[in-house]
């Protein structure tokens, strides 16, 4: 009895004991255990009784909920969207941050910058330069106190001349109207000054003023031309281009001023399209100059878009910056990275005025210039013919016109010891080329040039010289030039001079100079070895030599001309010169 008992316990029980243990059909989306309360017998149980369970809806990537489970990636917006069922990505266009009334800062200054407000990364706009700059303006002094440097915007340029080149000029003699076709006046060119070509007296340019804005290509002038131009082409000859725009002579003059000894003068670059050149300078009052500067203070600019834009209104008489010394030290000055003309774009670079920089010890004490360092500048050539670069004075040494763009004269007068011109392109059709006065002084270097000068190189005294890795080209031009021989040592001075080496040089000339190397009756000890040189003239030499102490070494000379003429030099190590 027992027996059937049991067995009729266990057959009654079964689903139920089976369904306890885990065992037997368990209904859909059931799991078995037990997830939570004290240990007991498994049992089935739906997804949903674990932590671990999927959340939100079907397909949803699955991230930790924060409380030991999942949950479902919420969507994701901003820099980029992410689609949570098939996980693409999309970056997003973001506007960018704004300020002021209109929608992306639109409606704000050029020069404005963004700061944030504080809430939600949201921006504002800031008129910062222009506050930097209207602050300097008003204190310049003490902004160069606190930022370590000068600019030239503070002492109010305008930084606003054109030089145009191309298009047409028409006006009518006894009239102010004017057109030029290439221009691109507007309202606020009114007041500025004008140079016109050929509308002036007997055919020359005049200056005069704009002072009404009629459209883009006519405006009307202060002053009646007083020749009639009509369809006058402008050009890149300095006769031909039409300059204007705001006199900036007295400002920079006054940061000149302005600037502390030791201090740093910044020409800052042109913010202008074409055709705007940069800062014009005219005469200083009745001065016999533009600009003058008498304490050493370093400038710099930003290139050629850093250009002092001479006015034709100076035509061969101004001298463009005089520099005078004043008993001060110069050591460890430095110009650079600026130009002084009108466009180094032009076929000749012109430049207004006579002589372009001249450093001046002959004139304004003892002391001279001593370690000045200009490099990276761009000078034009004058009309005048006047040296576009000169450096004078006793005790003036050691100092470096190096890696410069110089078209025109280069002069050292009555210079010192150690004075270097390296590494320039140096170019020129007037009759003065490259001239240096060293009187008993020593250690002149002139290496690593090209020129393409028609007067050529000349060098009147010193000792222990060398002349070395140029490269010298004769420029075609016609007239009487100043030298007698591309590179002429001596330069018929009759001074004291010794010890000068001439090696690795490239010369081709021999057009209306009459040599290549020429070599005084003066000049003690001289090297020439292992140059190349060709003459264009069949008559003329490749090398003249008048002094006995000559030696000359391996020279590579393609002319059909007489490879030497003059006195016979001593020969080193070779069967001829």
């Amino acid at each position: 009895m027992k027996r059937i008992l049991l067995a009729l316990a266990l057959a009654l029980g079964l689903p139920s004991a089976a369904f306890a243990q885990c065992n037997g059909v368990f209904p859909s989306a059931t799991v078995c255990g037990n997830p939570a309360g004290p240990a007991n017998i498994p049992h089935a149980l739906p997804l949903s009784s674990f932590a671990l369970a999927p959340g939100g809806s079907s397909g949803q990537i699955q991230t930790n909920n924060g409380a030991g489970g999942l949950g479902a990636m919420p969507a994701m917006n901003g820099d980029a969207t992410l689609n949570t069922t098939t996980g693409a990505l999309t970056l997003n266009t973001v506007p960018p941050a704004k300020g002021g009334t209109g929608a992306n800062n639109s409606t704000n200054a050029a020069g404005d910058v963004l700061a944030s407000n504080g809430t939600n990364g949201n921006f504002v706009h800031t008129a910062l330069v222009s506050l930097l700059n209207t602050a300097c303006t008003a204190a310049p002094s003490l902004c160069t106190t606190v930022l370590g440097y000068t600019n030239v915007a503070w002492y109010g340029t305008a930084n606003n001349a054109v030089v145009l080149s191309t298009g047409t000029a028409s006006i009518t003699s006894g009239t102010k109207n004017l057109t030029v076709t290439a221009a691109a006046f507007t309202s606020a060119d009114v007041g500025k000054s004008m140079w016109i070509p050929h509308a002036g007296p007997a055919g020359a340019g005049y200056s005069t003023t704009i002072t009404t804005f009629t459209d883009a290509i006519h405006v009307v002038v202060n002053d009646n031309a007083s020749t009639t131009i009509t369809a006058q082409a402008l050009g890149q000859a300095a006769a031909d281009m039409m300059v204007y725009g705001t006199d900036d002579t007295a400002a920079i003059n006054a940061a000149f001023a302005g600037t502390p000894a030791f201090g740093t003068l910044y020409l800052a670059p042109t913010p202008f399209a074409f055709p705007v050149r940069g800062y014009l300078i005219k005469q200083s009052g009745a001065t016999g100059r533009s600009l003058l500067l008498t304490n050493p203070i370093n400038i710099t600019g930003g290139g050629n878009g850093s250009m002092l834009v001479t006015d034709p209104s100076m035509g061969s008489t101004i001298l463009n910056i005089h520099v005078l010394v004043s008993g001060v030290t110069w050591k460890g000055i430095t110009w650079q990275g600026f130009g002084l003309g009108t466009d180094t774009n032009f076929t000749n670079f012109p430049r207004f005025g006579t002589n372009g920089i001249w450093f001046d010890a002959t004139s304004a004490g003892p002391g001279g210039f001593t370690g000045v360092t200009w490099q990276n500048l761009s000078l034009g050539e004058s009309p005048s013919g006047s040296y576009s670069f000169l450096l004078d004075g006793v005790g003036t040494q050691g100092n470096r016109i190096d890696n410069n763009f110089i078209v025109g004269g280069v002069s050292l007068s009555a210079t010192a010891d150690s004075n270097q011109i390296t590494r320039n392109r140096l170019l020129g059709v007037s009759n003065f080329g490259i001239r240096v006065d060293t009187p008993t002084a020593g250690g002149f270097e002139f290496s690593g040039n090209s020129t393409t000068l028609a007067a050529g190189f000349c060098i009147l005294n010193g000792s222990s010289i060398t002349l070395s890795k140029n490269f010298f080209e004769e420029q075609t031009a016609s007239g009487t030039y100043a030298h007698n021989a591309q590179m002429d040592i001596g330069c018929s001075s009759g001074q004291a001079m010794s010890a000068v080496s001439v090696y690795g040089n490239i010369i081709t000339a021999g057009l209306s100079n009459a040599n290549n190397i020429k070599v005084d009756a003066n000049v003690g000890f001289t090297w020439i070895y292992a140059n190349e040189t060709a003459t264009r003239v069949a008559a003329n030499a490749s090398i003249t030599n008048a002094n006995a102490t000559t030696y000359c070494g391996p020279n590579q000379i393609i002319t059909a001309s007489p490879h030497l003429t003059g006195t016979a030099p001593v020969l080193w190590g070779v069967a001829a010169c």
